[in-house]
Parts: C-alpha cells; sequence; structure tokens
C-alpha cells in the first residue's frame, strides 16, 4: 500500500507524458475526476482540455489495432465493444479533448500534437 500514490501516471505511458509536461513547466493534473475519465487536465489561456492517453490495442488504434485470432466473440464483445461505448461516450463531453496514441508517444510525435494544443487550444479528435 506504500506504494500506492494518489494522482500519479498510472503507466509508463502516461508517465512519459507526465514527465514531458512537467519537464515543459506546463501545469496540469494527472488522473482528474472528471466525466469520461481523462488521463490528464490541462489549464491554458484558452481554458482547460483534457488528454486522453489511448493504448493502440485496447483502445482499438486505426493503424495498428489487430484483433486477435482466436477467441473472436471474447475480443470482439471485450475490446471492440467497448471502445464504441467509449467513443459514444467522447463524442458528448462537455469539455475540449484530445487523443494521444501509444504510437504518438513511443515515438515521440505526442509533443507536437500536445505543443499545439497548448498555443492554439484543441479540437476534439
Amino acid at each position: 500500500m506504500s506504494g500506492i500514490q494518489g494522482g500519479l501516471a498510472k503507466n509508463g505511458l502516461e508517465r512519459t507524458v507526465h514527465n514531458w509536461l512537467k519537464g515543459t513547466h506546463v501545469r496540469h493534473e494527472m488522473n482528474p475526476k472528471t466525466e469520461g475519465w481523462p488521463d490528464v487536465r490541462i489549464d491554458t489561456s484558452h481554458g482547460a482540455f483534457y488528454v486522453f492517453i489511448d493504448g493502440c490495442f485496447w483502445h482499438v488504434c486505426p493503424e495498428h489495432y489487430n484483433r486477435p485470432k482466436s477467441r473472436q466473440e471474447f475480443w470482439i464483445g471485450h475490446v471492440e465493444g467497448s471502445n464504441k461505448r467509449r467513443e459514444v461516450l467522447r463524442a458528448r463531453l462537455p469539455y475540449k479533448w484530445l487523443r494521444i496514441w501509444e504510437h504518438q508517444v513511443k515515438d515521440g510525435s505526442y509533443k507536437a500534437a500536445l505543443a499545439s494544443a497548448l498555443k492554439t487550444g484543441t479540437q476534439r479528435t
């Protein structure tokens, strides 16, 4: 229990984004308790926006998701079904948000997306 620390990044992807934001002196909150369960809240002069850091497999990345060959019924219902529900929820969110994919964190391209969002506010993507 002593290893559990509230408010910090939960996984390596979130930790990478958190460390970059911290290193660039961007005030942010990890895992804010907000509708839709975003990973990061960032306050800018354009208002607050939220960031979702999505894994390519679990969130059905259009570039990298490959349906597993075995247990088709399970995967269609579990991963792809929950992803459809998540997309419907996100379309109704009352705030500005940005999605960052796992592959963007791994190749570093998330930095440009976040920097652009910090300068101009953000659009739902």
